[in-house]
C-alpha cells in the first residue's frame, strides 16, 4: 500500500525490478482492483433485488489489521474508485471473441458515468488540478471512437458540449 499511496501522491518511486531498482516517475495511475476501498451504495432502483444495497470496504475489515487509519485516510484522499456491480448493456456482437480487455474497452464503457462523475464535483473537490484534466482528457481523445462505437454518431453534439462545459468548470486546456 506504501508503494500506491507514493504513487498517487505523484512522489517518485523506487521499485525493484528482476534483482535491480529502478525509478518511477510521478504518473497518473489507473489501479484496478477486487476489493473495495470505499463503502458503496447502490440505490434500489440499480440493485438486482429491487432493495438498496450496501457494500462495505473491503480493506477495513474488522477483526483483521491490514492497514493504519492514517494511512487508509490518505489512500482514500488520493483515490476516486468506482463500483462497476453489474455488465453494462451492451450488444452481444459488438463483444471481440477470444480478445482481452483492453484500456479503450473501459473508457468507451465508463465514458457517461465518467462525464456524469465530473459533472457532480467541483475543482475544490480534487487535491490537483491535473486528476479531472487527466480524465478530460482521455474522454477527449476518446470522442471520435466512442460516437462510431457506441452512439453511432447520434449524440456527438451532446457530449462535445458536455466536455466542453467541463473543460471550462476544470480550466482544464486539453
Amino acid at each position: 500500500m506504501e508503494r500506491v499511496k507514493s504513487l498517487a501522491r505523484s512522489e517518485t518511486t523506487v521499485v525493484k525490478i528482476h534483482s535491480s531498482t529502478s525509478t518511477v516517475s510521478p504518473m497518473f495511475v489507473f489501479y484496478t482492483s477486487n476489493e473495495r476501498l470505499f463503502r458503496h451504495r447502490i440505490p434500489a432502483k440499480f440493485s438486482e433485488s429491487k432493495l438498496p444495497l450496501t457494500l462495505e470496504s473491503q480493506v477495513e475489515t474488522t477483526g483483521r489489521k491490514r492497514i493504519s487509519t492514517d494511512n487508509l485516510d490518505a489512500i482514500r484522499n488520493r483515490f476516486i474508485e468506482m463500483l462497476i456491480h453489474k455488465t453494462p448493456k451492451q450488444d452481444p456482437l459488438d463483444l471481440e471473441r477470444c480478445n482481452t480487455f483492453e484500456r479503450h474497452h473501459f473508457i468507451l464503457g465508463t465514458f457517461d458515468r465518467a462525464l456524469a462523475t465530473l459533472e457532480k464535483y467541483n475543482v475544490k473537490d480534487f487535491h490537483s488540478p491535473y486528476l479531472p484534466a487527466y480524465v478530460l482528457s482521455g474522454l477527449t481523445k476518446n470522442l471520435a471512437q466512442m460516437e462510431l462505437d457506441i452512439c453511432g454518431s447520434s449524440c456527438l453534439e451532446q457530449h462535445q458540449l458536455r466536455l466542453e462545459q467541463l473543460k471550462i468548470k476544470f480550466n482544464a486546456s486539453v
